[in-house]
């Protein structure tokens, strides 16, 4: 062996040579004192060293000095890196199971719940979105379970897929947890809730027991993972039976499922036993190996089938379970052929083969039962592929003719047009017969000439288009048949079956969206901690939130159109739910493939891209079925509209009842602030839809007035229900009072619209009725915390400006000079109070106080400028100060005002700035009344003036989260420049003058100092606002159809000008200045 150097304790192998024997030679050392330990010197041996060996060897060499510890050899095995790779999946997965059977030991907090409308409806939405949830992701653990089965060959281990379907686990694991304690807590019966604990900690167990024996260079015998993937299918079956997701039909199907996978068992093992009858008459040893090969690869393919067929027979509606097994099954086909093609090499007697060949053929045929078992238990699969019906063919082929420039592809559409329509005829009049209701029979058969007649049409109009194919008459002419032949179908000829055969393919869809949805936003947050593009990572978040919080609402309209399956209103919400919940997953289906590529982890990367494409299929799935169901049950939304409405009522007193029984309880997560940022965002919606609905009727358009109808009546649901938690969180049941007055007009409104729609209605009453919502709504605001304190500031201020109109000045003992110092403490007192108005707009309880303190200093300064008017002799000066005053009374009103309309709605657009710029009026207003009151020594008016200004400024400086005008980077920083070199010279100047007592000048550049600082101050928050969306972290905000904050700003220029015009003391340079 070969040394460098020698370490005090141990040597080190360099390479592997051959031995030698020899003494250690202590001149060829570096210090031969090496051999020497701490208690002086050591005899030592030598002799022959071991062959070489292979692998990491650790030991010991140097026998002169040797450390008492490590006494035996250690021999590691190295491990590649797809291994290693796998086994920190493992390893994080087990961990991850681990905190779950910690975290299953208890079930969640949740307070009290009432028992009024929305407490039962929030627990029952919770239940059904916690349940689908759970039933998702069990589905996902079970099918990457089976992955887990087929991939862990004992000769071949696919480390990727194993590692793909372990990390599926890992993130299904803390949604199940969170979701079952849940359950546990909302469920009535608390041996329920136990059982469901005890299933989840059994399936936790089962998937822990999973993962270690798929581990690399694992000891454990193959059947200990099947065994536990067997026990994995049993404790999810235990699960969903306890949350009622498992129905007699299912179970059915699960025990069908499991006797097919036995059947294939037994015809299996026959087989095996012939192939060893085979194996037992070759005399070749290599030839009976190969056939003991086969039989236990044959073997081998059929437990790991059995095993899977255990583990996703309680989900087999599933895509991916369903697969999962059908791969098992081709592996099972694949080892027969192998077998059969051996056996039949290896012998040649035909008696052997014939009983071979059979046993084969009954392995064949238990496999295609069970092949189609898969196939045809997916029994919401099965309604998605099914033929298509007659309506669905004349609305697609109508969808053609329609849309084609050719005109033999026009002639050729529209017979099979006519072939669809005989069929949708045929129909209608097949369900007319069986119909018991005289009335409904009669209108079906009404539907079904009003087809024929149409259909006439469309041939006839065939027939001249086929003479003269080139004539564009004749073409839209035919054109005009075929809509007029859709309008029929979609209006007249939809039955009640075909409307429910729709509304069934539609729940299907919801389902199968819900589920992609969840499986997508699971793997999208897995994807986003491989990623460093955080560019792409927060518009993810952003869609995934929305998302998800859009499913309880599908997951609960499913639910009402089953309990109900023929009532309108419960289809109109699938449809509306559906359409909405397009529109949250189409957003998050781009965000996911802009994420892709900036994925690191290659099994992430390969989730989220197979999830996203699964769930866009669903989403076009979705899309597609919404709009047959919306075609069909159309017509209907303003009637609906109303039933939803008046139902609110009877919502309303039972919150009623409930709070004047004090038994209303804040829902979870409720709090006082976030019930009045949700009852002012919900009126403001209602006010919205309202105005919309409006605009569609006086317009006569059918179709966007239903659209607007039903807009309003959900729009209203929400209301309440934030007029219910305002109730519960404050205490108030006075805002119950108003909403139930919102909704007594809103009804009014609705029913008006529909008799305008039959042009029967009155548009002054429509409008009237319109008004008396928006005054119900205004009310209703008013009740939130903090509203009723800032009116009774306005209604003082109001009170207090009719004081000015009289002309009346109360007489004063004080001195002019008195008046003046306490005008100055007045006008300073008034600035604060705005200043922190300006702050208190996010707490309802800091507005209450501040609004009351502004009114108080308010009063302080009007008696003291009024006192000062009265002791003014000159008109001229008498005069300007009552306009000062009555600016100072328009800014306040417009400052307070502009704060109840933010802490209402502090989302609108460029809210915070409204509320600044309005702040900065009234310190401009109360600087110009006190230029006209006081007169002071020179330059001091023009320094409080200043000090004034900067201080209403001063705000724009702590969160600078919106724009302040339309500058660019660029722009902002040549003003801020340019300013600094402004405000550095009327400083300059400023000082020069005190010195020179040049008291006109001083004025001036005082002036000069406080127009820079406000330049300065407005550059700066600009260009931090500019800096801050700059930011990769920053979220990246999407466009909207109107440039909301661009329209406010416009609009508050132009109150701004309008006011100047109409001042009649305005100077020339304001009335044509440009800012």
């Amino acid at each position: 062996m070969v040394e460098e150097s020698v370490a005090p304790s141990k040597a080190t192998f360099l390479q592997h040579e051959t031995n030698r024997v020899g003494k250690i030679n202590t001149e060829s050392l570096a210090k031969p004192v090496i051999m020497r330990g701490s208690d002086g010197e050591k005899p030592y041996t030598h002799g022959d060293m071991t062959n070489v060996q292979y692998g990491a060897i650790v030991g010991q060499v140097n026998l002169a000095h040797q450390p008492p510890l490590s006494k035996e050899i250690r021999i590691s095995s190295v491990l590649t890196e797809p291994q290693r790779a796998l086994l920190g999946y493992i390893s994080a997965g087990r961990e991850e199971l681990r905190k779950a059977q910690e975290d299953l030991q208890t079930r969640a907090e949740i307070p009290d719940l009432g028992d009024d409308p929305h407490s039962i409806e929030w627990r029952e939405n919770t239940l059904e979105s916690s349940k689908q949830l759970v039933t998702t992701h069990i589905a996902t653990m079970n099918a990457a379970t089976a992955q887990v089965v087929t991939a862990t060959q004992p000769d071949d281990v696919d480390h990727e897929a194993v590692g793909e379907a372990v990390t599926q686990i890992t993130q299904s694991i803390p949604t199940v947890t969170k979701e079952v304690r849940l359950l546990a807590a909302l469920m009535e019966d608390d041996n329920s809730g136990d059982r469901l604990l005890d299933a989840t900690r059994r399936l936790c167990e089962a998937m822990s027991d999973l993962l270690k024996a798929a581990e690399p260079e694992s000891k454990e015998p193959r059947q200990s993972l099947l065994n536990a993937a067997s026990r994995v299918g049993e404790a999810s079956t235990q699960v969903l039976s306890t949350i009622g997701e498992e129905s007699p039909e299912s179970r059915e199907l699960h025990d069908m499922l499991l006797a097919l996978a036995k059947a294939v068992a037994n015809t299996t093992a026959a087989l095996v036993l012939r192939a060893k009858s085979i194996a037992a008459s070759v005399e070749d040893d290599d030839t009976r190996n190969k056939v003991i090969e086969a039989a236990s690869q044959c073997a081998l393919a059929t437990s790991q089938l059995v095993a899977c067929a255990k583990v996703v027979a309680p989900t087999l509606q599933n895509k991916a379970c369903r697969e999962q097994l059908e791969a098992a099954a081709r592996e099972v086909a694949k080892a027969v052929n192998n077998l059969v093609a051996i056996c039949n090499e290896a012998t040649d007697n035909h008696q052997l083969r014939g009983d071979l060949m059979a046993a084969a053929q009954e392995v064949s045929r238990t496999l295609k039962e069970l092949l189609e078992h898969i196939s045809l238990s997916a029994r919401e699969r099965a309604r998605l592929v099914q033929e298509d019906h007659p309506m669905d063919n004349v609305l697609i082929t109508t969808d053609k003719l329609v849309s084609s420039s050719d005109p033999q592809e026009m002639i050729k559409q529209a017979k099979i047009l006519g072939q669809a329509t005989a069929k949708l005829i045929q129909n209608i009049q097949g369900e007319a017969k069986d119909q018991s209701d005289e009335e409904l029979q009669r209108r079906l058969l009404a539907a079904a000439k009003q087809l024929a007649d149409a259909t006439a049409r469309l041939l006839e109009a065939a027939r001249v288009c086929s003479t003269h194919p080139h004539d564009t008459q004749n073409q839209e002419a035919l054109r005009t048949a075929a809509e007029e032949l859709r309008d029929i179908t979609t209006t007249t000829a939809n039955t009640p079956a075909m409307k429910r055969r729709l509304i069934n393919r539609l729940e299907q869809s919801a389902k199968q969206a819900a589920s992609a949805a969840t499986q997508c936003i699971s793997a999208s947050q897995n994807a986003i901690q491989y990623s460093n593009d955080d560019q792409a990572v927060e518009p993810l978040l952003q869609d995934c939130r929305a998302t998800a919080d859009a499913i309880p609402r599908l997951v609960m309209s499913v639910k009402n159109t089953i309990v109900r399956p023929d009532e309108p209103s419960a289809q109109l919400g699938l449809i509306e739910a559906s359409e909405s919940f397009v529109e949250v997953g189409s957003n998050t289906t781009a965000s996911a493939r802009a994420l892709q590529p900036s994925v690191s982890d290659f099994t992430a990367a390969q989730q989220l891209s197979r999830t996203t494409h699964n769930f866009s299929q669903a989403i076009h799935d979705l899309r597609s079925a919404a709009s047959r169901a919306r075609e069909a049950c159309g017509g209907q939304e303003l009637e609906s509209a109303i039933d939803a409405v008046n139902n609110l009522r009877s919502v309303l007193n039972e919150t009623r009842r409930a709070a004047q029984q004090n038994a209303l309880r804040p829902l979870p997560g409720e709090t006082p602030e976030s019930t009045a940022k949700q009852l002012g965002a919900t009126s403001k919606q209602v006010g919205v839809a309202m105005s919309q609905l409006l605009s569609a009727v006086t317009q006569g358009n059918r179709l966007y007035a239903g659209a607007a109808g039903r807009d309003t009546a959900l729009a209203l649901g929400d209301f309440t229900k934030s007029v219910r938690g305002v109730a519960a969180t404050n205490n108030n049941p006075i805002v119950i009072n108003c909403a139930d007055d919102v909704i007594l007009t809103s009804v009014r409104v609705i029913e008006e619209a529909q008799r305008m729609l039959q042009n029967i209605g009155d548009p002054m009453l429509l409008t009237q009725t319109a008004r008396e919502v928006q005054v119900a709504l205004e009310k209703t605001v008013d009740c939130l915390p903090g509203q009723r304190e800032v009116d009774d500031a306005l209604k003082t201020i109001n009170e207090l400006s009719e004081v000015i109109a009289m002309g009346e000045f109360p007489p004063s003992t004080k001195s002019f000079g008195q008046l003046q110092t306490e005008l100055k403490f007045a006008a300073e007192n008034l600035n604060a109070a705005g200043g922190r108005i300006v702050q208190a707009h996010a707490s309802p309880a800091q507005l209450a106080s501040t609004s009351q303190d502004f009114s108080q200093a308010y009063k302080e300064l009007l008696t003291v400028s009024l006192e000062m008017a009265g002791q003014t002799k000159d008109e001229v000066v008498r005069n300007n100060v009552v306009v000062s005053i009555r600016g100072v009374s328009r800014t306040s009103s417009a400052l307070l005002f502009t704060a109840k309309s933010v802490a209402a709605d502090p989302e609108q657009p460029n809210a915070k700035n409204q509320l600044a710029a309005a702040a900065r009026a009234v310190t401009e207003s109360i600087n110009y009344l006190v230029d006209m009151c006081t007169s002071a020594a020179p330059g001091q008016k023009e320094c409080d003036k200043a000090i004034r200004t900067i201080e209403s400024l001063r705000p724009m400086l702590d969160h600078p989260k919106e724009p302040l005008n339309d500058m660019g980077y660029y722009d902002c920083f040549e003003s801020a420049t340019e300013k600094s070199a402004s405000l550095g010279h009327a400083i300059s100047e400023m000082i020069n003058n005190a010195k020179a007592s040049q008291y006109v000048e001083f004025g001036h550049s005082v002036n000069m100092v406080a127009e820079s600082m406000r330049g300065l101050i407005e550059s700066a928050a600009q260009s931090a606002y500019l800096v801050g969306i700059s930011d990769p972290t920053s979220v990246a905000g999407r466009p909207g159809l109107v440039e909301q904050t661009q329209l406010q700003r416009v609009t508050q220029a132009i109150e701004q000008h309008c006011q100047v015009l109409c001042n009649p003391d305005a100077t020339r340079e304001q009335l044509i200045s440009k800012d």
